[in-house]
């Protein structure tokens, strides 16, 4: 979880990047948190749906459910919220910040990790 001072502005890229303090290597991307969620969430429960095997299927219904069940609570708490990834084609392993402002205007969020294959 981000937890950190009051951010200045807007949050962008290079903002982020600077606030964040990363490597000059990391090259984020940024784009909205909630076409993210409801584009994943259509997408899981869609395989959900054509799942033969019981098990994937519920893995796949369960993990859709969480997964909106996290948008909306962040969409709810927080503003601007946007999702930015590390698009350095160099880096296989990468990290992702689902970030925004809390009404006190800090920076939270979550940051967590993407592996290309």
């Amino acid at each position: 979880m981000i937890s950190t001072g009051k951010f200045p502005g807007k949050i962008t890229s290079s903002t982020l990047e600077k606030f964040l303090k990363l490597p000059h290597t990391v090259k984020l991307e940024g784009q909205s948190a909630s076409k993210f969620f409801k584009d994943t969430v259509a997408d899981w429960r869609k395989y959900a749906a054509e799942e033969t095997d019981p098990a994937r299927k519920k893995m796949f219904t369960d993990d859709a459910n969480k997964l909106e069940k996290l948008g909306n609570t962040l969409k709810g708490n927080v503003t601007e919220l946007q999702l930015f990834q590390d698009t350095n084609q160099d880096h296989v392993k990468g990290k992702v910040y689902i970030v925004g402002k809390a009404a006190d205007g800090k920076l939270v969020g979550l940051q967590t990790t993407r592996i290309w294959t």
